[in-house]
Formats: structure tokens, C-alpha cells, sequence
């Protein structure tokens, strides 16, 4: 973008539309695009937010991450997960319920507008969450037996999820999950 010197990818489609966030220094990477090689399009902020950044698009050009909002929890955390419909930066909050902070990243979204990511718990410790792009709520996908922290990477055009959790025991190998 305009004024800054330093900029990263963090998702691209078939219509080879980059997400991407810039700054003016390779540390302060807080201003989410869109750049489809012709034009560049700034995704704005959350109300009372100034940053945003990007973590996946999908075919039809919307994106999901977190920007900062002006809803700060008792730890001092005001990051929301947001959908970009191609319009506007919309808050999805995070995961509702009296044990959940005010904090939340979105990580993934597929082609029906379904977002993954995680939200953190009172206890600091994250929590899958799926939205399905309508609910007025995200839903927590919650943990492996025994574990007790989670988050969701990924959703494939099917609704599958792939992330990961915390367990009880070590996993042989140290598979995925």
C-alpha cells in the first residue's frame, strides 16, 4: 500500500486475489488488502480499531482474520475474528458464553462462507470455534479427551476441519490430527 515499505501474503485464490497485510516496517504488518495485480484494496478497520490482517480468502473473494476492536476483555486483548464480504469488514466477536474473552482470530474460511479459527478462554487457553457465516454465534469445537486446548487451521469445501489439540497422553509419532 502507499506509504509502506513492507508487505506479506497470507492467502490466495484461483483468481490469483492475494490476501495480504503491509506496514511500514516488517513488525508492524497491520494494514489487511486485497491486490489483485490491477488494484489494491485496503480492508479497512473494526469500529474503534485501527489494524487488520488477513489469514485466508476463498473463491468468492471474502476474507477472514482479526482487527483490533474497541471491546477490550479484563486481560487488555481486543482482537476480534472478522469476515470480509467484498464490502465491508464485518465483527464476528468471538465464542459467546461467560468463560470466553474478547479475543478471537478467524484462520480459514471455504467456498459457503464457513470460518474456522479459535477464541481464548478465561483460562488463556484457545478454543476451537466454526461459524457457519449466518449464526448469530460461533460454535466451540472443543478438545481431544483429556486436552484442554484447541484450535481449527483449516475447512475444506466439504465442511471438513482440520486444526489441532492439546491431549491427555502423547501421541505416538506426533501425528496430526
Amino acid at each position: 500500500l502507499t506509504g509502506h515499505n513492507s508487505s506479506a501474503g497470507y492467502g490466495l485464490n484461483s483468481s490469483n486475489v492475494i490476501a495480504a497485510a503491509s506496514g511500514t516496517s516488517s513488525s508492524a504488518l497491520d494494514h489487511g488488502y486485497l491486490d489483485d495485480e490491477a488494484t489494491q484494496v485496503e480492508l479497512g478497520a473494526l469500529v474503534g480499531g485501527t489494524t487488520s490482517y488477513p489469514r485466508a480468502i476463498n473463491e468468492n473473494g471474502w476474507v477472514t482474520g482479526y482487527a483490533h476492536s474497541d471491546v477490550v476483555d479484563e486481560q487488555g486483548r481486543q482482537q476480534h475474528a472478522f469476515l470480509y464480504d467484498g464490502n465491508s469488514l464485518n465483527d464476528l466477536g468471538t465464542l459467546a458464553g461467560t468463560i470466553y474473552t474478547h479475543h478471537g482470530r478467524g484462520f480459514s474460511l471455504n467456498a459457503s462462507n464457513h470460518i474456522v479459527g479459535a477464541a481464548l478462554a478465561l483460562d488463556g487457553l484457545s478454543r476451537a470455534f466454526f461459524r457457519d457465516g449466518t449464526a448469530a454465534a460461533a460454535l466451540d469445537l472443543g478438545v481431544l479427551p483429556g486436552g484442554s486446548s484447541s484450535e481449527a487451521n483449516g475447512i475444506n469445501l466439504f465442511g471438513q476441519i482440520v486444526g489441532k489439540s492439546t491431549v491427555a497422553v502423547p501421541v505416538p509419532g506426533g501425528g496430526g490430527i
